[in-house]
């Protein structure tokens, strides 16, 4: 059984004043806490069991382009040249090199929202990649 867990971000839109409830009304105070307790940390004794446990990202952090950058006529063609040598070697499962090509189309065409999307689409299928070999 295959099942993929996506979270969304609820919007609550605010409430009109009609369908305000009674307690909305209601002041609160700010009150100071003084943090220069004479509070001492204390070590715990607790032992974690970390098997099993996902170990952090340590990748690079991807490039993401400047964004004050007014690309020339020659950047956008060699961008889009990055974007097709991309889209190939994804196609050959030559995903780090995907990344890579999508990177530098990124340099050079920080604004083009279609070079971020690609990129992350490569990083997505090689996560999934990695889940399926781990699990399957």
């Amino acid at each position: 059984m295959f099942v993929i867990f996506l979270t969304f971000n609820y919007y609550s839109p605010k409430p009109k004043e009609s369908e305000k409830s009674h307690g909305d009304d209601i002041k609160t105070e700010n009150i100071d806490v003084d943090d220069d307790d004479d509070a001492e940390l204390v070590e715990s004794d607790l032992e974690l069991d970390m098997e099993g446990c996902v170990e952090p990202d340590t990748d690079v952090t991807l490039q993401m382009g400047d964004n004050s950058k007014e690309p020339t006529e020659e950047d956008l063609d060699q961008a889009s040249e990055m974007r097709s040598k991309g889209a190939a070697a994804y196609s050959e499962q030559k995903y780090d090199e995907a990344i890579g090509f999508y990177t530098e189309a990124i340099k050079l065409n920080p604004s083009n929202a279609l070079f971020y999307a690609k990129r992350g689409q490569v990083k997505l299928f090689m996560i999934l990649l990695l889940f399926f070999h781990f699990f399957f």
